[in-house]
């Protein structure tokens, strides 16, 4: 939760990885509230470092 926002607003969050080696990978997201079993949102990256 942001400083000085309510509960359950919305907001901004930022995320950075780093890579331990090269290699291709999945890069799973998914929003998922506890109480609910699927999630609302999921996003699948291929991620490819050099």
């Amino acid at each position: 939760m942001a400083n000085g926002s309510m509960p359950g607003s919305g907001g901004v969050e930022t995320w950075s990885f780093v890579a331990d080696k090269e290699g291709i990978t999945q890069l799973r997201l998914r929003y998922l509230r506890p109480w609910e079993a699927m999630p609302l949102r999921e996003l699948n990256y291929r991620v490819e470092v050099n």
